[in-house]
């Protein structure tokens, strides 16, 4: 019993930090009035059954769908003032109507116009002061009206009555559980309770000594007959069953009475209590009344500190802070994004680098975090605190402060792979020296990998090859694994088995076992050259890559089975990391944010900068997961952490409505609410019919996508994307029936479409009267015809009729001589050409030339490849130009034992090129590297592309064998088309060669 009861306590101040710490972590939205409100001070909100936000604002009504906020007013009529536009409560009824309480009356939104109008003009009574809607039952909505009266008017005969309460009421904002009450504050300090179900208001009155009258700020129910009073700076707990107040709940929340108020109060799905300020921000409850954090205001928060006017929490769990005087805000729920940790975002502590190496997490869940220059990080957890380490205050160059891999050595020490090589560092003196001083070579220093494989044994992976440490007595020890020299290992990886691999770029060592074995990589029957960054091993024994050229499915023996790319979802095809969650789903680091993978359904969903992401771009090696399932990616910007499990699990299918029509491309005026309404019909000239739709989605509103369906016309449904509309044109006479539905960014479609029904009348030649008539014309005129050529101009008919007749037969005559003679002659030659490839295995010659064919194909697919790319305008600009010319000249290298190096311009102007520039621009530089392989010998390639300004540079160098220009014919016929190419689009062509010592072709041409 003891050892749980210490068990309990150790799991308590676990958890503890991060709770107080998990306000730490919201960030806000905020939307003023240059976001579209009509006023800074908000009231009221409500959420309608279409998915609308409606914020009731100081001036004017607001209507917000994620991305768009549309502003409404009363009308003004004769002795209205300004405080008609200010709004204070919304109601939505059973079918959607909006009914609006302002300072100057009740006020009906109406659908069909948009407008705000005046429901009800001949009831006089609730034009004499304001009028706050609170409650709508038996088709009777009830409203507190300024003379403290109830007023109640049935919205089917406008019949209404008023109940009059002799002692002024300070406010009704509350109903009970079971929407039968309302409850209300009187000028005598009583809580009253009025019956709102019976056909006469019942009531009943609470009174206390203290003075509530002008000090209440909220009333709210809260459970089991009890009510939250926010009386200034101090929450009562009311107990209607016992009729007494209980003691205050602001005794334990951090409130510094007498400064600030308790402006609102709400409770959350989740049973938490979220209670606004006047200026201390908010305070959080659960469900159990005890105090959990504060929702500060500081600067980093984006959170209004002052007069939080009003609390709401919408379907998707979204937060929505209204302010007296700073906007709205939004609190998205806590699992919409990761986690991130930089110098601009950190409350905990600044990191020493935002530029992220390498994690390791110890048992004391400190978090380890190497950086580039700026040594290791310590971030406690339990504290949230950052601490900085350098391994060296020496400015040498490479520097050991280049943190590019952690491993543990025993519970006080951890491994440190530098640019110096591999360093210790004591975590409880913080003191280090470097291990790997042994090494006579002072260039085999960068350590990217350090692999544990038996105590005190490691494999170490130093300037792309690998090498066995061990320590013994505090000695070290160094060995070298008998890997080729000229071998690059990309990556070295201990398999759940135990077993080491080696990945190469063009196959797999197998370290572990008495000899080095190797299998090249294998697709599709052919060898292929691909760089592995980071593996994830799945139970069900299948292994995932993140690669240079996507996400690649393949087992250790070198046998790659499928390749995920950008035409499969993925957002960029260069992989830094990869971890798999406890659903064996994938989390995905590139070049373009961070992806999650279900290897089921095969989708993908990516996460970008909008999610809370450090950067679009992350590093390799940045990559852990802890034993607590928690994951870490690092970029050049920090790092991103998160659970899956809560990351993930926000699935709400956005609600979509068909809000407009457009006929021949005019705006359709409906003569009732679009989305109500079930049916359109129009003539047969008004065929060409645009449907606008909208999402309402207020969490990721960016990643909406929709999909229609018109059925009677689409045979499947069409892909919309993000557009909110669709042009159907020249649409045929029948009945149709459009639908729409809405995704949101995990591809969650919503299951109930918006529907309408649609009929394009038949022309009156197409009617079934006009069709009678006209076939009675018909023969008609069918009989006056033959009587007349039986007559008259019978004759002159038959020898008509026998020329056309000898035209038919002619006619006749050329399609039989094309079929008999033409086709035979074609399938005779068909027939010809199978039997000769039938008999081809005995004539080698014939399999030659056949040899011949397949390779000429190939090759004029090649170049249709490249005309394709130069015609298609998507790829029309200079990053598009640059990136082709990178891709193809490292899967042409690929080819040959060369080395590459390229380097390509850190930021690309957004510059169109022509098809002309693109070709001649492509051609020229595979023409220098043809050259360069076929020619000069040269083991190694450079490639340098610049923009300076409005030109474009690309020089192509080689270590070669080199040769003197002008002892070369004409420069060559290669040169020669060099130059020529660069001549036609105005462009410069030089060579600088000499023998021994290179070539250089350098080209320039004006974008």
């Amino acid at each position: 019993m003891k050892k749980i009861v210490v068990l309990f306590i150790i799991i308590f101040i676990w958890i503890i930090p991060d709770l107080s710490g998990q306000g730490n972590q919201k960030k806000m939205t905020m939307y003023s009035v240059e976001d579209g409100l009509s006023q800074s001070s908000v009231h009221s909100m409500i959420q309608d059954g279409f998915g609308y936000l409606w914020i009731s604002t100081a001036n004017g009504l607001n209507c917000f769908d994620g991305k768009d906020i549309t502003c409404y007013f009363p009308p003004v009529g004769p002795g209205s003032s300004y405080n008609v536009n200010r709004i204070r409560k919304t109601l939505c009824d059973e079918i959607g109507n909006l009914w609006i309480g302002t300072d100057e009356g009740l006020f009906f939104f109406n659908r069909i116009t948009n407008e705000i109008e005046d429901p009800f003009p001949e009831i006089k009574e609730i034009k004499s002061g304001y009028c706050y809607p609170l409650f709508l039952v038996n088709d009777t909505i009830h409203a507190l009206t300024s003379d403290s009266s109830v007023l109640s008017i049935n919205l089917h005969d406008h019949q209404f009555r008023t109940t009059h309460f002799e002692s002024a009421f300070y406010w009704i904002i509350s109903t009970t559980d079971n929407f039968e009450e309302i409850v209300g504050i009187s000028a005598t300090s009583s809580i009253v309770f009025f019956g709102i179900k019976s056909s006469a208001l019942s009531i009943q009155t609470f009174k206390f000594d203290i003075q509530l009258f002008g000090n209440l700020s909220d009333i709210k129910f809260y459970k089991k007959n009890k009510y939250f009073i926010l009386f200034h700076d101090e929450i009562l707990l009311f107990n209607r069953d016992s009729g007494t107040l209980e003691p205050p709940l602001e005794t334990h929340i951090p409130h510094e009475k007498g400064k600030s108020i308790f402006k609102s109060l709400k409770q959350l799905k989740s049973g938490e209590v979220w209670i606004g300020s006047s200026n201390q921000g908010i305070f959080v409850l659960d469900s159990t009344l005890t105090y959990r954090y504060q929702i500060s205001g500081e600067a980093d928060h984006k959170l209004p500190v002052r007069n939080i006017s009003t609390i709401f929490e919408d379907k998707q769990s979204n937060i929505w802070i209204g302010t007296d005087g700073y906007g709205l805000g939004l609190l998205k729920p806590d699992n919409t994004g990761p986690g991130l940790v930089n110098h601009e975002s950190s409350t905990i502590g600044n990191l020493s680098s935002d530029f992220i190496w390498s994690f390791y997490e110890d048992d004391e869940r400190m978090l380890w975090i190497g950086t580039a220059n700026e040594g290791i990080n310590k971030w406690n957890r339990k504290s949230n605190t950052i601490e900085n380490y350098l391994l060296s205050n020496k400015k040498t160059f490479p520097t050991p402060n280049d943190i590019y891999s952690i491993c543990p050595l025993g519970e006080d020490e951890l491994l440190i792979g530098t640019s110096c090589g591999i360093w210790l560092f004591d975590k409880k003196t913080h003191l280090s020296y470097p291990i790997s001083n042994l090494f006579n070579d002072q260039n085999i220093r960068r350590t990217t990998s350090i692999i544990p494989i038996e105590k005190n044994q490691f494999i170490a992976q130093i300037q792309n090859r690998c090498f066995i440490i061990s320590e013994n007595e505090k000695s070290w020890m160094f060995d070298t694994i008998q890997i080729p020299d000229s071998v690059i290992i990309n990556l070295t990886y201990k398999s759940v088995t135990g077993n080491i691999f080696g990945f190469t770029g063009d196959g797999i060592y197998k370290i572990t076992g008495g000899e080095i074995d190797f299998t090249p990589f294998i697709y599709r029957s052919g060898r292929m050259m691909i760089k592995i960054n980071s593996i994830a091993e799945l139970t069900n024994g299948f292994i995932y890559a993140a690669t240079d050229k996507g996400l690649v499915v393949l087992d250790f023996n070198g046998q790659i089975t499928r390749i995920y790319s950008t035409s499969d979802g993925l957002p960029n095809h260069y992989l830094y990391g990869i971890l798999a969650d406890r659903n064996e789903n994938l989390w995905i680091s590139s070049n373009r944010g961070l992806s999650h993978f279900n290897p089921v359904s095969e989708k993908f969903d990516n996460y970008g900068m909008t999610d809370g992401l450090q950067s679009f771009e992350f590093n390799s090696g940045a990559t852990f997961k802890n034993d607590a399932g928690e994951m870490f990616f690092g970029g050049i910007n920090g790092f991103n952490y998160f659970h899956p499990d809560s990351l993930h699990s926000l699935k709400f299918p956005p609600t979509v409505e068909i809000t407009g029509l457009k006929v021949n491309d005019l705006a359709y005026k409906a003569d009732s609410s679009m989305m109500a309404k079930k049916l359109v019909s129009f003539e047969y000239s008004l065929n060409t019919i645009t449907f606008e739709f909208k999402a309402i989605e207020f969490t990721n509103p960016e990643y909406i996508i929709y999909s229609c369906f018109l059925e009677g016309y689409d045979k499947n449904w069409v892909d919309a994307g993000p557009s909110n509309f669709i042009r159907y044109s020249k649409l045929p006479p029948g009945k149709y029936k459009f639908s729409v539905k809405a995704a949101g960014r995990q591809g969650n479609w919503g299951q109930s479409p918006a529907e309408i029904n649609l009929v394009i009348d038949r022309p009156i030649w197409m009617k079934s009267w006009f069709i009678i008539a006209m076939t009675f014309l018909a023969i008609g005129i069918v009989v006056v015809t033959v009587y007349y050529l039986s007559t008259v101009k019978i004759r002159k008919k038959i020898a008509i009729l026998e020329h056309q007749r000898e035209i038919s037969l002619i006619h006749t005559r050329i399609s039989s001589d094309l079929h008999d003679d033409i086709g035979s002659g074609l399938s005779k030659l068909a027939m010809l050409s199978d039997t000769a490839i039938l008999n081809l295995t005995d004539h080698p010659e014939g399999v030659k030339r056949l040899k011949n064919i397949s390779a000429n194909a190939r090759r004029l697919i090649d170049q249709l490849r490249v005309i394709v790319w130069t015609l298609n305008p998507q790829y029309d600009q200079l990053e598009s130009l640059i990136s082709y010319i990178h891709q193809q000249a490292g899967d042409f290298l690929d080819n040959f034992p060369i080395k590459v190096t390229f380097t390509l311009p850190e930021k690309i102007p957004s510059v169109s090129v022509s098809p002309e520039f693109k070709r001649n621009i492509h051609y020229t530089v595979m023409e220098a590297l043809h050259n360069a392989v076929k020619h000069s010998g040269s083991e190694e390639i450079f490639i340098d592309l610049k923009v300076h300004e409005n030109r474009l540079e690309i020089s192509v160098r080689d270590t070669g064998t080199g040769f003197d220009p002008t002892q070369v014919s004409g420069f060559g016929n290669g040169l020669h088309f060099i130059q020529k190419r660069m001549e036609d689009i105005k462009g410069t062509f030089t060579i600088n060669s000499q023998k021994g010592k290179g070539t250089i072709i350098h080209i320039t041409a004006d974008l």
